[in-house]
């Protein structure tokens, strides 16, 4: 369970519940990366991004949180600076590390793919990495849990002005994509 102190309450965006439901779906790793979208933002130069959509279902809800290269890699390193006393843990996160940007021709549709699927890969397999190892350590739990909210809550209004989390509207699909994305987890 997530502190309850008064700073995670101004982190909380409008929709606590539905963050609250993501960070538990996380914790999971009941996620996957179903699509990208190119944004364009406008300034002295053009600048392209690829926003990639993680899917991310806390039965019977699904949620679709938009992030950026960058906001897996904040996680990645958010994570190796775990409490001193979990070592074993540190020395696990860096066992994946996140896969690097390409910098060269970032746009086109191989390298987007195999890059979702990179991410894809990596997310889940450090969100086992945490589950298991906080498991048995309150600590390690309430620092993971952090990580993970700050991961889903961090306002970017260039990329995703409207808010990076979305529920998904579709009642139906809810279990056809649950099985979906638990059969295409890697351990």
């Amino acid at each position: 369970m997530l502190p309850h102190t008064s700073s995670w309450r101004r982190q909380l965006s409008s929709n606590n519940l539905h963050d609250l439901r993501i960070v538990h779906g996380l914790e999971d790793a009941n996620c996957r990366i179903t699509g990208t979208s190119i944004v364009k933002r406008k300034g002295f130069l053009i600048k392209r991004s690829i926003v990639y959509h993680v899917k991310v279902i806390d039965n019977p809800y699904v949620y679709v949180v938009d992030c950026l290269h960058d906001d897996f890699t904040r996680l990645y390193k958010s994570l190796k600076h775990a409490p001193k006393t979990a070592t074993d843990f540190v020395h696990a996160i860096a066992a994946f590390p996140c896969p690097k940007k390409s910098m060269f021709g970032s746009t086109d549709a191989l390298l987007i793919k195999g890059m979702c699927g990179q991410l894809e890969n990596h997310l889940t397999n450090v969100l086992k990495i945490c589950r298991h190892f906080s498991a048995n350590s309150h600590e390690l739990k309430v620092f993971v849990d952090n990580c993970i909210f700050e991961f889903i809550t961090r306002s970017d209004p260039v990329h995703a002005p409207a808010g990076r989390c979305h529920p998904v509207a579709r009642i139906k699909a809810h279990a056809v994509c649950a099985e979906r994305c638990r059969s295409s987890t890697v351990v």
